[in-house]
């Protein structure tokens, strides 16, 4: 759910990434990989923190979450993401997990 929301929130703002395309060492990825915003890396690190939380705890899950943010803040350190991105990103990871969660009743 939140990786169709990221996909269609791509296509409509058309971000640039602030390096421009992506390095030749990412030449695989599709042409949609190309736009930066929000960041599909912080949408699924920060969905995995969250979703932890039930099975593993909290102190797990707060494990998870800082990890999460300082694996994200690396593809602003890269140029491959603005801060904007993470945020908005990490906000859409937190809602889909959040709604995933009380779908499942948990």
């Amino acid at each position: 759910m939140g990786v169709a929301v990221l996909y269609v929130i791509r296509l409509t703002f058309k971000r640039r990434r602030p390096i421009g395309d992506m390095p030749g060492e990412f030449a695989i990825v599709p042409l949609i990989e190309n736009y930066s915003f929000p960041s599909g890396h912080a949408l699924r690190n920060f969905l995995f923190s969250i979703t932890a939380y039930p099975f593993f705890g909290p102190y797990v899950s707060a494990c998870l979450f800082f990890f999460a943010a300082f694996i994200t803040m690396t593809r602003v350190y890269l140029k491959l993401h603005y801060i904007t991105d993470i945020l908005a990103g990490g906000a859409l990871g937190m809602i889909s997990a959040y709604a995933a969660l009380k779908f499942m009743n948990y």
